[in-house]
Parts: structure tokens; sequence; C-alpha cells
């Protein structure tokens, strides 16, 4: 064999060897890359997962929180409505107390007290100007009373207005002219 031969298939070796190292390498470089990325990604996933998790967590807390304070007041307030069923009663038993329709206790209400406060009006005629409805029209007094007597039973401003018929600004109005 001839001096070039040996060159050239030395050179032939070298040149696969090489070309399986740089082989090996690139692919270890190409793994190496491709899964650092998807391990950041999943760990980024999982923080989000979890972070989500917990602000629903929060948010079921308060969720309860609210439930129990609602069941609370309603079984406040069905004492309240069962003392006054009884006081008006007399000593006969207390009725079962179910939940009642806001505009229900308002025409309830109103019923109950049209009379007494027509006659507290011829006792006491006011110096004040009448509220005035949206369209200019004069508020019933009656109506300030059933709004105000809602509010402090616990009704919120839509269901009052939807009781009386009213809108929700003017029910803040007179809630807010309670106030004073």
């Amino acid at each position: 064999m001839s001096g070039s031969t040996m060159v050239t298939i030395a050179v032939l070796l070298f040149f696969v060897f090489f070309i399986f190292y740089k082989r090996d390498l690139v692919m270890r470089l190409f793994s190496v890359e491709a899964q650092t990325p998807a391990n950041e990604l999943q760990e980024r996933l999982e923080r989000t997962a979890d972070n989500v998790i917990w602000r629903l967590e929060e948010k079921i807390a308060y969720l309860e929180a609210l439930l129990k304070e609602a069941d609370q007041k309603i079984e406040l307030l069905e004492s309240k409505v069962a003392r006054d069923v009884q006081d008006e009663k007399g000593d006969s038993p207390v009725p079962e107390i179910s939940f009642m329709p806001p505009a229900r206790a308002a025409s309830l209400y109103q019923q109950n007290s049209l009379q007494p406060a027509k006659d507290r009006q011829e006792e006491q005629p006011r110096p004040e100007a009448p509220a005035m409805e949206s369209k200019g029209r004069p508020i019933p007094q009656d109506k300030h009373k059933v709004i105000v007597a809602m509010a402090e039973q616990g009704f919120n401003v839509t269901e009052i207005a939807k009781a009386v018929g009213m809108g929700k600004g003017e029910i803040m109005l007179v809630l807010q002219l309670n106030k004073k």
C-alpha cells in the first residue's frame, strides 16, 4: 500500500470518527435544550395551577362565610317576626315562619300601616315639602315608610324597588334622606 492510500484511509477514518462524535454532541445539545424549556414550562404551569387553586379556596371560604352570615340574619329575622306575631296575637302558638317575597311583605306592611300613618299625618301636618318622584309627582309618605321598613328588615335596594314600583335611585335617595 502506498503512502497516499494510507493517508486517505486515515483521513477517511478521522472524518467518520469526527461525524459520529459531533452527532452525539449535537444530539446531546438539542436534547438538553429541548428538555430545559419543557421543564420550565411545566414548573410555570404548576405554579399557575397552585395559584388558581389557592384563589378558588379563598373565594370558597369567603362565600361560605357569607352563607353563614346570611343564615344567621335569616334566623334573627325569623325570630323577630315570630316575636312580633306572638305579641300581636297574645299567647297563641307561633306558626311556622317561612321567607316571604319582598312584594308580599311590602303589600302587607302597606295594608297594616296605611290607616295609622294617615292618622298621624292628620295629627301632625308636616311643614317640609313632599319628596318628588322622577316624573315630578310627590311620593306618598306611606311609600317612604315601606321603603325604610324594608331596608331595616334587611332587604336590598333592588328588592325594595321591585316591591314598591320605584327606581333604585329613588330608593337610595329616600334611604339617604331618612338617615339625616
